[in-house]
């Protein structure tokens, strides 16, 4: 049982960081350039501030889902059917904002699923 907790605290972030680590890599380009030329508002962070932020905010986003998973019985009880599809979709939702914002420069629309991706980020907390 020890095992299968250490194992989940690794698995979880891991897996979700080497996602967005692949989404990176694809979106990279226009990260640099289009991006680059947005009219951005004075407080907007440093470039450099999300290749720092987004890992960490993934890693802890892992080793909550790590902590639920050891934290219930079974791992993905019945119980917990609703918050982990919450999670999944959230994460879906979460990961597909980067294509939809840096690939297809839909900013509208991404303004719009950030609002979608809080709502199932509550729903997640509120079913557990």
């Amino acid at each position: 049982m020890f095992y299968h907790i250490w194992l989940s605290f690794f698995f979880f972030p891991f897996f979700l960081m080497i996602i967005s680590f692949i989404i990176g890599r694809i979106i990279v380009n226009n990260v640099k350039t289009w991006y680059g030329y947005l009219n951005k508002p004075p407080l907007c962070p440093p470039p450099w501030f999300f290749g720092l932020a987004w890992p960490i905010n993934y890693f802890l986003i892992g080793f909550a889902a790590a902590y639920v998973y050891t934290t219930d019985v079974y791992g993905f009880s019945e119980e917990k059917t609703w918050a982990w599809t919450c999670f999944f979709i959230e994460m879906a939702l979460n990961y597909s904002w980067c294509f939809l914002f840096f690939q297809l420069k839909w900013i509208l629309i991404s303004a719009i699923e950030c609002v979608i991706v809080e709502v199932f980020a509550i729903l997640t907390i509120v079913s557990l």
